[in-house]
């Protein structure tokens, strides 16, 4: 009889789709241009508090699963890719948090001045 071998964990596999499906496609994107647009600071942490577990919660369950039964479950370089577009995708929201922080204040409209 052969030792069966290792694969990788589907929760690693459904990890990097998910993080494609947020950062590369424009999920993500979307969300926090319509709330810098918008210049409200609550529709940014929002995105960013949903978008982030959504990916970090399949690929830490499916690493720790990994590393707990080595003999069941491989290393997947995946999970190097998720890892690296969570860091694109956390640089993107970092850009967007710095651009809302220093934007000027929205401007008064001459009709609002008037009353």
């Amino acid at each position: 009889m052969s030792a069966k071998t290792p694969h990788r964990h589907p929760l690693v596999f459904i990890a990097f789709v998910l993080a494609i499906l947020v950062f590369i496609m424009p999920t993500q994107a979307d969300l926090m241009f319509a709330a810098w647009a918008s210049q409200s600071a609550l529709p940014m942490f929002l995105a960013t508090v949903i978008c982030f577990p959504v990916v970090l919660l399949p690929l830490i369950a499916g690493r720790a699963l990994t590393r707990r039964y080595p003999d069941r479950w491989c290393k997947s370089k995946l999970a190097t890719a998720t890892w690296v577009l969570l860091a694109f995708g956390a640089f993107c929201n970092c850009a967007g948090w710095i651009q809302l922080a220093t934007a000027p204040p929205p401007s008064v409209d001459a009709t609002q001045q008037e009353r």
